[in-house]
């Protein structure tokens, strides 16, 4: 059983060896309190190949102030990513307008989208920056 942050270890490379194979992967129940985003930005609505996925959780105590936030993005890096130095940005603060910019500013240096054909890396950043800011203030009660 390895966690997910540490199976990916570059493009193409797992923590895997030849004779072992991925049997299952575990996503634990995230209990009462928590908000999820997923998000999945693709040229087509039923096409496999995304331009950027973003995925989070994010549990808030009573005054707004983050007890506990998870994220991960996918096609902005070389593997799926889970965004370490994001969350650090982002826990035990309050959540408020300028906490999401500077959580924003900080997946910006975290990512390293490429050109390819599927979508160009500045198109990447700014969607994947733009989902991070939608999911956070989403996460806001009303």
């Amino acid at each position: 059983q390895v966690d997910l942050v540490d199976f990916y270890q570059d493009y193409k490379q797992f923590d895997l060896k030849p004779n072992e194979f991925l049997r299952r992967i575990y996503l634990p129940h995230p209990g009462e309190g928590w908000r999820e985003y997923y998000r999945d930005v693709g040229p087509r609505e039923y096409q496999a190949i995304s331009k950027t996925i973003m995925a989070g959780r994010i549990k808030l105590d009573p005054a707004e102030k983050i007890q506990d936030v998870r994220l991960a993005a996918g096609s902005v890096y070389p593997y799926p990513l889970r965004l370490c130095k994001t969350e650090a940005v982002l826990l035990d603060k309050k959540l408020d307008d300028s906490l999401v910019e500077q959580a924003c500013e900080q997946l910006q240096e975290e990512i390293a989208p490429i050109d390819d054909l599927r979508s160009n890396r500045r198109y990447r950043r700014d969607v994947t920056v733009n989902m991070l800011r939608e999911f956070l203030r989403e996460s806001r009660p009303l």
